[in-house]
């Protein structure tokens, strides 16, 4: 997907793209993603089908 941002001014906003971009990132075959932050692995989120 070439619209996913290449970094977020914070967590809270990465989280609320994920929660609206989801849907759209497993449809195009994403399996999962990962929050980085500061280099460190926050969160890895595995994409359910739609």
């Amino acid at each position: 997907m070439s619209d996913v941002p290449a970094g977020f001014p914070s967590r809270g906003d990465a989280e609320t793209w994920l929660g609206n971009a989801w849907r759209g990132l497993a449809a195009a075959g994403v399996a999962s993603v990962v929050l980085v932050q500061e280099g460190r692995e926050v969160t890895r989120l595995v994409l359910g089908k739609v």
